[in-house]
């Protein structure tokens, strides 16, 4: 009897099973699930770790089942796209889009200072660029605090070095506002020459030195450096000379002939300068300078005596030198961090070496003053 039982039940098993397959779909406690796909249970492959486990699950117990191995299993696949979480630098890129953007570069404030380095809140997307400079002020006070050079630049702050105070006196929260670039390198014309004489060449004997007025023409180059240090080197020299040759018949028959000359020349002069409340549009600045510097006199005074036939040198002396100057020299610049600088010079000649002949000494000194403008990059 109890064989019969089992018996009858596998047979029925078999027709449900067998409709179920016929009818395209797979009943579950009144509930079916639709078909695009179909697979066997005896090739899971098909799985992937997205599906639900509750599916897994029952694919398993399915799989596991050793009444009929023949069951197909349909099923929907499903995608679910989740957004994820946005990013906390995106939003800080953002906010500053939306809150900065509309002010640009030239004022902001301080984020943070960290030993040596200056970070501010403005970068590239305020169009930023290496070596601007940006004036410091107390966030309280409004009392100055120094400049700050930009170093480092990414998309919405940047980085930067003090110039003229300590960095510990930059705090959170400071002001800063821009007020100009950088430039490394300039070129441009410049000419010079020293406070006009009115020396008197009529009488004897000539002091040239007192009356020289030298003058230049040339093409001057500028590198300017941090912490407001530039070197100025002239192409061209300052140079003067005089010659004053005169002949001409004495009372006694005698023709006289005599030459004077002098001159000198300070040949491309190197000048090394600090410049002071840089880069304010008035800029002083002050410095030492070298030059290649040379310088020679010549008198001679003779005559022919036809009466007697004699030629006779009544004077003669000459010296001449050659060796590098060192200078002082002082100036102010316009525009310091502009494309167009106009620079205003002033050099202190002072002869190391004494031009001194026999019986004379020429040795000049005095101020050389220069104007030129240059175009920086």
């Amino acid at each position: 009897m109890k064989n019969c039982l089992i018996t009858i039940l596998l047979v029925f098993l078999s027709i449900s099973f067998s409709f179920s397959r016929d009818s395209n779909y797979l009943s579950f406690s009144s509930t079916s699930i639709s078909l695009d796909q179909t697979v066997d249970i005896s090739t899971p492959t098909f799985l992937q770790p997205t599906y639900n486990k509750e599916i897994l699950g029952l694919l398993e117990d399915l799989k596991n089942n050793k009444i009929n191995t023949n069951i197909v299993i349909y099923y929907i696949e499903k995608t679910i796209i989740k957004e994820a979480p946005q990013d906390e630098y995106l939003t800080h890129l953002l906010q500053a889009l939306k809150d900065n953007l509309k002010k640009g570069k030239k004022e902001g404030i301080v984020r943070r200072v960290e030993k040596d380095l200056v970070e501010i809140d403005k970068g590239s997307i305020h169009k930023v660029r290496e070596r601007d400079l940006y004036k410091v002020y107390d966030s309280t006070t409004g009392g100055y605090k120094g400049v700050l050079e930009v170093q480092a630049i990414a998309d919405a702050v940047s980085i930067g070095k003090n110039y003229d105070s300590k960095t510990a006196l930059i705090s959170s929260n400071d002001k800063i506002v821009y007020c100009g670039q950088r430039k490394i390198f300039g070129f441009g014309p410049m000419i010079g020459g020293s406070v006009s004489n009115t020396k008197d060449y009529t009488k004897e004997p000539f002091d040239f030195e007192k009356g020289a007025n030298p003058n230049c023409v040339g093409l001057l180059m500028e590198w300017t450096f941090s912490r407001a240090w530039s070197i100025q080197w002239l192409l061209g020299q300052y140079i003067y000379s005089k010659n004053i040759p005169t002949g001409f018949w004495d009372s006694q028959n005698k023709y006289i002939r005599k030459n004077d000359a002098f001159s000198f020349e300070l040949d491309c002069p190197l000048t090394i300068k600090k410049k002071l409340f840089y880069p304010s549009w008035f800029s002083p600045n002050y410095g030492l300078g070298v030059g290649y510097f040379k310088s020679s006199f010549e008198t001679s005074h003779n005559y022919n005596d036809y009466l007697n036939g004699m030629y006779v040198i009544e004077k003669n002396d000459s010296a001449k030198n050659a060796y590098c100057l060192i200078y002082p020299a002082f100036g102010i610049e316009l525009f310091s961090s502009n494309l167009v600088h106009v620079i205003f010079d002033a050099k202190y000649i002072y002869p190391l070496v004494p031009l001194r002949g026999t019986t004379e000494d020429h040795s000049w000194s005095g101020w050389i003053f220069s104007t030129g403008m240059t175009t920086n990059w």
